[in-house]
């Protein structure tokens, strides 16, 4: 047994965690990719009146999408970071315009004009109101998912995992000058990468695995919704449902320490006989691909 798997399963053996302990409601924004119903968005969000909204990111880029989609978003997001009680979280699409020619930070979809178009409306210093992850009480936020098969080998992760992922982000961001080749940006090989599995903006639900004591909430990883189950009685959800046609459809609601899927009008998904949502098919590795 390696010395991973090991810790894994002490920890595990301790650290089940039944019930979050977040003491907000929040409402929780999947990947908009250029929406093209923000006004609902943010009609949602002023239904639901939460404490806090999470922005998942991937803001920009989209199949056959424009210079003026990119220009038409960034003008909203750079509103959106100056309201209060908002967070607003780097995906791997956002990450290249807002560090142009950092090798590591490349992703499909960039181009130099929806670049050009994003800096008239998002000033420079917008982009330093992002971040990569965003903990919540023990409820992590981060756009892909922080799996624990791609978590360098550290008995500090089981000891105290916010100040363990704290310190492995500011580590990713020191290296940005030097190219930005940690961890916590690559991609893993199920999106082409040579990682056994992606980063915080990068990993496929595929590659997913849930780490003993850590709640999260997570997209990037089109068409999934729901519940991930695991065998650590942690709370692991994933949401990516928006799409070019319907824009943003979906969004979770974290209340009264608990996890609600929604409809963007703020009808509940209901349920189908089962424990997962009916947009959500588990599969094995506790994975779900829909």
């Amino acid at each position: 047994m390696s010395a991973f798997v090991s810790k894994l399963a002490a920890h595990s053996q301790r650290a089940h965690h039944p019930i979050m302990h977040v003491g907000k409601t929040i409402v929780v924004i999947p990947d908009i990719h250029e929406a093209n119903n923000l006004d609902r968005v943010e009609t949602a969000i002023a239904r639901a009146k939460p404490d806090l909204t999470v922005f998942i990111g991937d803001f920009f880029d989209q199949w056959d999408d424009t210079p003026r989609d990119a220009g038409r978003t960034a003008e909203w997001l750079a509103h959106s970071v100056g309201r209060p009680n908002r967070i607003h979280l780097f995906g791997n699409h956002d990450l290249p315009y807002a560090y142009p020619g950092c090798p590591a930070l490349k992703c499909p979809g960039w181009t130099a004009e929806k670049h050009e178009a994003i800096k008239v409306h998002l000033p420079e210093m917008a982009w330093a109101s992002l971040t990569l992850a965003h903990w919540e009480g023990d409820l992590l936020f981060t756009h892909a998912g922080w799996s624990r098969n791609c978590t360098p080998v550290d008995s500090e992760l089981f000891k105290d995992p916010k100040a363990f992922l704290d310190d492995q982000i500011s580590g990713a961001w020191a290296k940005i000058p030097d190219g930005g080749f940690h961890w916590v940006f690559l991609a893993g090989r199920g999106r082409g990468g040579s990682n056994p599995c992606g980063g915080l903006t990068w990993c496929d639900l595929r590659e997913f695995r849930t780490i003993p004591g850590v709640n999260q909430i997570f997209g990037h990883t089109p068409g999934n919704l729901g519940p991930i189950p695991n065998e650590y009685g942690v709370e692991n959800w994933v949401c990516d449902t928006s799409n070019r046609g319907e824009g943003v459809r979906h969004y979770l609601l974290v209340a009264n320490n608990s996890v609600t899927a929604h409809w963007l009008d703020g009808a509940p998904v209901q349920r189908k006989g089962g424990p997962a949502l009916d947009v959500y098919k588990p599969v094995a590795g506790g994975a779900a691909i829909v």
